[in-house]
């Protein structure tokens, strides 16, 4: 299996982007089971793009394939400002803690592949921001007293104060669109959530009668704080 992992390190951001996605939720028991897991995958074509596209606004290394481990991530990312995470997302509705990313698998590594919410809870990260760019990542079992147990609270929890985060399995195409145009407008100084609220609108001049429906747009939210900021872009001081 080929994930691609991409680093935008102008003020060291971290994009991480999958080719595979299973958006499905699954059991705890289905859990156990990482390598059937692991299989189950089907192709996300549109991943690359979405990282080629984003290179093209901001600087940055980028790690592909082999490369794109999550012993890398863990290693990047307490030091990053913007964590961007384009991958599968597998949600446990049954074990919430273990809802979890997928990576390339390491030989010899003692990471699985598979970072899961319980391990981001164990995590201190500094990041400004957390775009959390796979299907479901705003989704899972609702605790009483706690709210929704998802990957994006596992972010949060983490440290960061902003995450862009999706409601359901979102389509990888109108994706990769409107998160060419969300940097964009960050690259124009504007607000986390000016910036979302303006891709999606750009989105949607180009987007056909079918296309145009809110499930193919509507899918990302932020949660937290939408104060701009400021990375370096492309060519900036090069």
């Amino acid at each position: 299996m080929n994930i691609k992992l991409s680093i935008i390190l102008s003020f060291f951001a971290c994009l991480f982007c999958g080719t595979f996605v299973k958006a499905q939720p699954v059991s705890f028991a289905e859990n156990a089971n990482l390598d059937s897991l692991r299989s189950s995958l089907i192709k996300l074509p549109w991943t690359e793009k979405e990282v080629t596209d984003i290179s093209n606004i901001f600087s940055g290394r980028f790690y592909l394939r082999d490369k794109a481990t999550e012993t890398t991530f863990k290693e990047i990312a307490p030091d990053a400002n913007i964590i961007h995470l384009a991958t599968h997302a597998i949600i446990d509705d049954e074990q919430p803690l273990y809802s979890k990313f997928v990576f390339t698998k390491e030989e010899g590594s003692n990471d699985d592949g598979f970072l899961n919410t319980y391990e981001l809870y164990n995590m201190q990260l500094n990041a400004n921001l957390a775009v959390l760019s796979a299907c479901n990542t705003g989704s899972g079992k609702l605790s009483r007293g706690e709210g929704i147990m998802s990957l994006a609270r596992g972010f949060m929890y983490s440290g960061c104060p902003s995450v862009i985060t999706s409601l359901w399995s979102v389509d990888d195409k109108s994706t990769a669109v409107i998160m060419k145009h969300f940097y964009e407008g960050l690259a124009k100084g504007l607000s986390k959530d000016e910036a979302l609220r303006a891709s999606k609108l750009s989105y949607l001049k180009n987007a056909d009668e079918i296309k145009s429906n809110p499930f193919y747009w509507a899918g990302f939210i932020l949660i937290g704080n939408p104060d701009a900021i400021h990375p370096k872009q492309r060519g900036a001081g090069e």
